[in-house]
């Protein structure tokens, strides 16, 4: 969902071209469960 976000406004951050970095994975996966949720609490 991040990506797809991030695709919509067309930004890209300095360090998405290093997505062997697992940090950047993990805080992904954090930030979709929270859109998410969010998503839910909206509907």
């Amino acid at each position: 969902m991040v990506k797809h976000v991030i695709k919509i406004i067309g930004w890209e951050s300095p360090s998405s071209k290093n997505r062997e970095d697992a940090q950047i994975d993990e805080i992904d996966e954090i930030i979709d469960e929270c859109l998410a949720k969010i998503a839910t609490y909206l509907t």
